[in-house]
């Protein structure tokens, strides 16, 4: 991780896989100054395609209620468990 650019409202982290990676050749994070949350992902692919990620009006810890995460599978459905290591 190395600081790429920074001044009072915001820092940008660039990121590089250790090893060489087919999926992106980097990230980039830029984070508030003062909270650290993030604002925004840029991916760059290993053919110079870039994807950016804007985030605004993020709430944290907006206190979703637990019925948003219910899940029914379709009939017919066959269920794996995953692996345990």
């Amino acid at each position: 991780i190395r600081i790429r650019k920074q001044d009072s409202k915001k820092i940008t982290l660039e990121l590089v896989p250790k090893e060489r990676s087919s999926q992106f050749s980097r990230l980039h994070f830029v984070v508030d100054a003062q909270d650290y949350n993030v604002l925004e992902v840029t991916v760059f692919d290993a053919l110079g395609n870039t994807n950016t990620l804007r985030f605004q009006n993020v709430r944290q810890n907006a206190g979703l209620p637990d019925k948003g995460f219910d899940f029914t599978p379709p009939k017919g459905t066959t269920r794996v468990k995953a692996p345990s290591n």
